[in-house]
């Protein structure tokens, strides 16, 4: 049993699966902010087998990139690593489900793996399996296109930062500087 600080009815109705309270009440803000214990809900809805409230915060503007600090890395990449490993037919077809929600509403595609295709997405057809591919091709190129601007672009402040501090203390002595 989780050690597990309640602060409001919110809170109790949440973790008893009141979906229909917790549809009805829930904002953007407690999709986006809102935690229990500091986890997001998000993260508790997946954790708690409801996929149902977890489509509900998304909708709402849950972020599945969002770092919790109780997992090693996003709720996406904790969905990933869940669906890799899953041996349970059913539970694979609820995070296949899950990870489609997920990465409908701006889940970083990139981590994708060609294997992921396979077992992850094992339900995709095979036009939907491309069309995705096409698309994390494509992030996978703007990402490196990005970080070689960012490498370029510090690489040439550096230039300036220094010949601009050198051009400062250009003619004085050491013992001024």
């Amino acid at each position: 049993m989780r050690n597990i600080r309640l602060r409001s009815f919110f809170d109790v109705a949440f973790l008893l699966k009141f979906n229909c309270y917790i549809k009805a009440v829930s904002t953007r803000s407690h999709a986006t902010r809102y935690t229990i214990n500091s986890h997001p809900l998000l993260l508790l809805a997946i954790d708690d087998h409801n996929n149902p409230l977890a489509y509900h915060f998304l909708e709402l503007g849950a972020d599945p990139n969002i770092r919790s600090y109780r997992l090693s890395g996003t709720i996406w990449e904790h969905v990933i690593g869940l669906a890799r490993s899953e041996q349970d037919e059913c539970e694979q077809k609820r995070l296949y489900e899950l990870t489609l929600a997920l990465i409908k509403h701006g889940a970083d595609i990139s981590l994708l793996t060609d294997q992921d295709f396979d077992t992850v997405l094992f339900d995709l057809e095979q036009e939907e399996k491309d069309a995705l591919a096409a698309r994390v091709n494509a992030t996978m190129t703007k990402t490196k296109r990005k970080n070689h601007n960012v490498t370029t672009s510090s690489t040439s402040t550096r230039k300036s930062l220094k010949h601009r501090f050198s051009t400062i203390f250009k003619g004085k002595t050491k013992k001024h500087i």
